[in-house]
C-alpha cells in the first residue's frame, strides 16, 4: 500500500482514514493528504475551499496536502 506507513503522531486525529478514491464530502476537513493518483481528484473537490500543498512522504513518495483555507490564511498571517 502506497500510503503506508503515513506518520504515527496522525493516529490523535479523531477523523483519520484511506479511501482508494477522495469521498465526496471532504471539503469540511481540515487537513487531507493526497497520494498521486488521487491528487487530481482532490485538486477538483477542494478547488475552492483548500490550498494545494505539495510534499513529500519519503524519498521518493510524493504527497499533496490540502489545507482548508481558513487555517491557511491563519497560518499565513501570523509569519
Amino acid at each position: 500500500q502506497s500510503y503506508w506507513p503515513l506518520p504515527w503522531y496522525l493516529r490523535n486525529f479523531d477523523t483519520v482514514g484511506y479511501w482508494p478514491s477522495p469521498p465526496e464530502n471532504i471539503k469540511g476537513l481540515p487537513i487531507i493528504i493526497s497520494m498521486p493518483e488521487q491528487t487530481a481528484a482532490c485538486n477538483e473537490q477542494l478547488a475552492d475551499s483548500h490550498t494545494a500543498l505539495p510534499r513529500t512522504l519519503r524519498s521518493n513518495v510524493p504527497i499533496t496536502v490540502h489545507l482548508r483555507n481558513d487555517i491557511w490564511d491563519a497560518w499565513t498571517e501570523s509569519e
